[in-house]
């Protein structure tokens, strides 16, 4: 799974991308570049070593750098970078809410109704914010 937020405004906080990586375990690649295992490890805090730790910054760094300048080669249409932003948001939010859905079955038993309107109360939620951030993006 695939996730494109270039120019977007949440891209701006420092950090963003590990907040991102940490928060969609089954994302592979961000902003056109793949997340690897190490990336992955190191936003975790598993690589407590510090020369594990720059190595893998600096590998990180040169994989931004070697996608941002193939980014900007293939120029892609506003239009067009909105639409896979949707599409990215969409799938990854509802991959969210199948496993928080998922998650709150196991743990407390809900009946099948309660789980499917906790969802759609959910989807409702994450579609206004959607909605409401591609309305601040195109300002």
């Amino acid at each position: 799974m695939a996730l494109k937020l270039e120019k977007n405004p949440c891209t701006a906080p420092p950090g963003y991308r590990k907040d991102v990586v940490l928060s969609l375990p089954k994302l592979e690649e961000l902003d056109g570049v793949e997340i690897a295992l190490d990336e992955r490890l190191l936003y975790q805090g598993v690589l407590g070593n510090p020369v594990s730790i720059k190595a893998a910054e600096k590998a990180l760094e040169e994989r931004i750098a070697n996608k941002q300048k193939l980014v900007e080669k293939t120029k892609m249409s506003e239009e067009q970078k909105v639409e896979n932003v949707k599409e990215f948001a969409e799938i990854s939010e509802m991959q969210g809410i199948v496993d928080q859905t998922t998650e709150m079955v196991g743990k407390s038993k809900l009946r099948y109704e309660e789980a499917r309107d906790a969802t759609f109360q959910q989807i409702d939620t994450i579609n206004q914010r959607f909605i409401a951030l591609l309305k601040t993006s195109n300002k």
